[in-house]
């Protein structure tokens, strides 16, 4: 009658609530372009009344520069109508927000001298050396930049002169600072000119910011009352929900006799001991900012939970795996003389390192608490709510121009593309993953959805299938220098005699990697082992497996996988035809 009573308690205060796609504060990355058009200007003829580039301008800081626009005699001359301008001596610019950092890609640049009357601006043939900084610190290896032209006797243009263009290294990604110095100029030998000045126009770079993110738990999150014990907490916290995995995590919600409580009307909690957080897409990487945390324990009653005092431990692991110095959060609410709180507590607030930037992992352990003297307590349990944090993703695909990607995590599960049943038989398969699908070149591969009697299905609507080929591949294609390969889905099947049911088969597929160097990489087997049947035969509905690839391919340029199909099982029953092997979800990182 106890669990009885319980269960239907359970049932009554269980609250589901729908998964909704939350939209990000600020996109993820974009490419600007700083022209200057619409900041306020005075012709360069009149040197003194330049006004300055206004710090935010395009998420940056401008150190040093001014706005000019043309005068009536210059003859060093703008892309449009304006650019900026800095001394001999330095200027920079640098990252504001909401900018986290910026991968430079293009410049223009040039140098002139004033008249001594103040009235014409002339170019000047110079060198301009630019520094880059990252956003750890780290200073890159300077570059020189040439502005030269015709000139006549006496050193001066001949011609009016446009700025000219420069691309910045490749390697030149999360950047906060770049430095503008003139090491050397030409001064024209004809007297009245004042020394060196730069100027820079068009200033195209890609801008990354992050989004800022408030984890509440109060929507999409299903619970059941904290009170009603540890194990009716069967309400787990949905993967990707905030884009992040939630390890351990379940929804605890409000009970009548419950004294720790959320902010609002849910939280987060865990009797494990140990829980976590994972980046997971659209979620590149994060910077924690703050969280609210507390410890509880349940009456043996069931009916209600106290708070608790406690130290978590919580570990951050950054992108590149480096794991940051643990952090112990600390619970204290007021306890009576038997060690137990009897006030109504909600999560206390703490603050993460300001260090912990790009993380993908967070590990909360609860390594201390303070056990109350009376005896009418069971186990220990954590809770948080309020996590607050800066979302860092990957640029929403098509929000940006082609030729302005760096790089994009893709995954191609050839969704939408024309496609017929694949228990069809190969040679009903008409439809090629047409060249140019997700920027690569598919060799062989051609697109199949599900049929009626189909027991290898794709895991959406469509996979990609060789037919009874037995060699495919994928290759970059332009915009995509290369790609870096995550991890795909594979499969076999055997076509019954028929021709109207695709069976699983057990196989193994050969994958060999080339870089853009030409070499290629130790190949891999990626092995598909359904459960078969005594015939040899799947007859359970499978989709295929995911793998994996080497994490040395995940770092290194890729330009091709080549697939082969190194061997299969045949089925020891009659009326199957050849194997063949499908793929689908394509994991990849694209380098354009």
């Amino acid at each position: 009658m106890l669990l009885f009573a319980l269960w239907a308690v359970a049932t009554l205060f269980t609250t589901v609530r729908t998964v909704g796609a939350t939209p990000l504060v600020a996109r993820a990355q974009q490419t600007l372009t700083a022209d200057f058009e619409e900041v306020p200007t005075t012709p360069l003829g009149l040197p003194g009344l330049l006004t300055p580039v206004p710090n935010g301008y395009r998420g940056l800081n401008w150190e040093n520069l001014n706005a000019g626009s043309k005068g009536p005699l210059q003859r060093i001359l703008p892309n449009g109508q304006k650019f900026a301008t800095g001394p001999a001596t330095g200027a920079a610019l640098s990252i504001a927000q909401p900018t986290r950092s910026i991968d430079p890609q293009s410049i223009f640049l040039g140098c002139y001298v004033m008249s001594l009357q103040g009235n014409a601006a002339l170019p000047q043939k110079c060198t301009i050396r630019m520094t880059a900084t990252t956003t750890a610190g780290r200073k890159l290896t300077p570059v020189d930049f040439r502005y030269t032209f015709a000139v006549d006797a006496l050193g001066i243009a001949v011609n009016p002169e446009q700025l000219q263009k420069y691309q910045f290294p490749s390697s030149w990604k999360g950047i906060s600072r770049l430095d503008f110095l003139i090491t050397e100029s030409v001064t024209p030998s004809a007297g009245g000119v004042s020394v060196a000045r730069l100027t820079i126009d068009d200033v195209v770079f890609t801008q990354h910011t992050a989004a800022k993110r408030r984890v509440v738990f109060e929507q999409g999150v299903p619970t059941v009352p904290l009170g009603l014990s540890n194990a009716l907490l069967n309400s787990e916290v949905p993967s990707g929900y905030k884009g992040l995995d939630w390890v351990a995590w379940k929804g605890g919600s409000k009970a009548p006799a419950q004294r720790m409580n959320p902010d609002g009307e849910v939280f987060a909690l865990t009797t494990t001991g140990k829980a976590g957080m994972r980046a997971k897409h659209p979620t590149r990487s994060f910077d924690p900012l703050s969280i609210g945390v507390g410890c509880f324990t349940f009456t043996l009653q069931g009916n209600g939970n106290l708070p608790q005092r406690c130290t978590m431990r919580v570990t951050a692991t950054d992108s590149r795996g480096r794991k940051f110095a643990p952090v112990d959060l600390e619970f204290d609410p007021p306890l009576d003389v038997g060690g137990l709180g009897l006030n109504s507590e909600t999560p206390q607030q703490k603050s993460f390192p300001t260090s912990w930037k790009d993380v993908t992992a967070l590990d909360f352990e609860l390594v201390s608490s303070v056990s109350p003297v009376v005896g009418t307590v069971s186990t220990v349990g954590m809770v948080i709510d309020n996590f607050r944090f800066l979302q860092h993703t990957a640029a929403a695909a098509r929000e940006v121009e082609v030729s302005a990607r760096a790089q994009i995590p893709r995954v191609a599960g050839f969704e939408g593309l024309p496609a017929v049943p694949l228990a069809l038989s190969s040679s009903a398969l008409p439809n090629p993953v047409p060249n140019g699908y997700m920027d690569l070149d598919w060799e062989t591969f051609r697109i199949g959805s599900i049929g009626p009697a189909q027991r290898l299905i794709p895991i959406g609507e469509r996979l990609a299938v060789t037919g009874t080929t037995t060699t495919a591949a994928i290759k970059a294609r332009a915009p995509t220098r290369f790609f870096r390969p995550q991890s795909i889905a594979v499969g076999c099947y055997v076509f019954t005699a028929q021709g109207n049911g695709a069976l699983p088969q057990k196989c193994t597929i050969t994958v060999t990697a080339t870089n853009t160097r030409g070499q290629k990489l130790s190949p891999v087997d990626f092995v598909f082992d359904p459960p078969l049947d005594v015939g040899g035969v799947s007859l359970a509905t499978t989709p295929p497996l995911k793998n994996n690839f080497p994490s040395s391919w995940t770092r290194d340029d890729i330009v091709r996988l080549d697939f082969s199909l190194k061997e299969a099982v045949t089925p020891s029953v009659a009326g199957v035809s050849t194997a063949g092997y499908v793929i689908d979800e394509f994991a990849f990182v694209q380098h354009t």
